[in-house]
């Protein structure tokens, strides 16, 4: 993981790109404790150069309890959610609109978007299972800037971030509680890694072109394959180590891994190996045909070593 000082670094050249693009002066006196303000100035930025920006040009770039709802739960975490339910409604359902667009989402659920309460609920439930993994709780408070709640409506609703969007994570509501949880933590690394790359100005990984992915049936960047290594590799190793928390309470998951069957505990360590293999099989791919930044050599080494002891 980053340290404190290179995450304000990098946080600290994503505000100078936000500036330029946006012409304003934005003063942060904590940088790494701002984050979720810092991510809702980049979503300004997109929206600001999108078709919605032409005839709903809101300015909130430090306005964010007018359009956010805040949860403490009981870890202490603060949770920044973008929710239609408070004074802003008509603007927040445009963004609403907007950010699912941008995430990769239908754009048309915001009249659906889940109670606070709910909400509330279910993410204090799903960080109860993260905090199994030794890094997930700092993993989480450290790279969820802003979430964007939307319906889930089948086993494959996923999840989504951007690398233009840092911190803003879009998570399923009603999904079963590991779902969420390991959408979560998906996101969250991938946030991770897009700060370091914000930090060095590079992609982890480069190649002459697009290569097979395990997880697509289309060719990807040699970056978010590795992207895809490091995260499957620690969501397989989050859905081991927090298996025993739902043994007693449910006695089955419903993964996304999984897309959705439920599936007997005992069948867990199967859907852990699938993914590990999946992930050995992109390490070869890797290995073959890229060039590495520093990092991303880290990252690679990193994996390609744990796994080996898998």
């Amino acid at each position: 993981m980053l340290t404190e000082v290179e995450r304000k670094q990098a946080l600290s050249k994503i505000l100078d790109l936000v500036r330029l693009k946006l012409g304003v002066n934005l003063e942060f006196e904590h940088v790494e404790q701002e984050f979720p303000r810092i991510s809702l100035a980049c979503a300004q930025t997109i929206f600001s150069m999108s078709g919605y920006a032409q005839n709903n040009n809101i300015e909130f770039v430090n306005c964010l309890d007018n359009i956010c709802s805040k949860l403490v739960v009981e870890s202490g975490h603060e949770i920044f959610i973008l929710s239609h339910q408070n004074e802003a409604e008509s603007e927040n359902e445009i963004w609403l609109a907007f950010l699912w667009k941008y995430l990769g989402g239908d754009g048309n659920s915001s009249n659906k978007a889940p109670s606070l309460i709910q909400l509330k609920n279910e993410m204090a439930e799903a960080l109860l299972v993260i905090q199994q993994l030794e890094f997930g709780d700092d993993l989480i408070k450290q790279n969820t800037g802003l979430v964007v709640p939307f319906p889930c409506t089948s086993p494959e609703s996923g999840s989504g971030t951007s690398k233009l969007l840092p911190g803003c994570l879009m998570l399923p509501s009603g999904a079963p509680i590991p779902m969420l949880a390991e959408c979560w933590l998906h996101e969250c690394i991938h946030t991770e890694l897009y700060l370091a790359e914000w930090l060095s100005g590079q992609e982890l990984a480069t190649s002459d072109g697009p290569v097979s992915s395990p997880w697509r049936t289309t060719n990807r960047s040699a970056n978010l394959l590795l992207h895809g290594c490091f995260v499957f590799y620690n969501v397989a190793k989050f859905i081991r180590l927090a298996r025993q928390h739902y043994v007693s309470i449910e006695g089955s998951w419903q993964l996304s891994a999984a897309k959705g069957k439920v599936i007997p505990v005992s069948e867990v360590e199967n859907v852990c190996n699938f993914r590990i293999e999946q992930v050995k099989e992109a390490l070869k791919i890797l290995g073959n045909r890229v060039t590495f930044s520093p990092f991303g050599k880290s990252v690679y080494e990193r994996v390609s070593a744990e796994i080996s002891v898998w």
